[in-house]
């Protein structure tokens, strides 16, 4: 959605609050995705599977106009997107090996 000038500042918050909606919403999808990455094998998928398998990734990667991908902003951005991905893998993995570690000391247990 492109703001112009003639857009209030009661619309713009509009725009932002669907766009915050609009992530929020691809990141619950790339969360399942990477749980049942996680949960197949019991470990975390790759960096790049788990950062790439994120709609917005491949929006800041391949739809957003090239000139844009110089500027500096655009560098921090996409490191900063990456390392939130890499941050939630590494979370579910933690997880589900605490749960593979509970599961089995209590088949121990019994």
């Amino acid at each position: 959605m492109n703001v112009d000038v003639q857009t209030s500042d009661c619309e713009k918050l509009e725009i932002l609050e669907h766009q915050a909606v609009h992530a929020l919403r691809i990141h619950q999808v790339w969360r399942a995705t990477v749980r049942a990455l996680t949960a197949a094998d019991g470990r975390t998928p790759p960096a790049h599977v788990s950062e790439r398998a994120c709609e917005i990734d491949m929006w800041l990667r391949l739809g957003l106009h090239p000139a844009f991908r110089g500027l500096p902003l655009y560098e921090q951005t996409l490191q900063a997107h990456a390392a939130f991905h890499r941050a939630l893998a590494a979370l579910y993995a933690d997880r589900s090996a605490s749960s593979r570690e509970v599961a089995m000391s209590a088949t121990i247990l019994k």
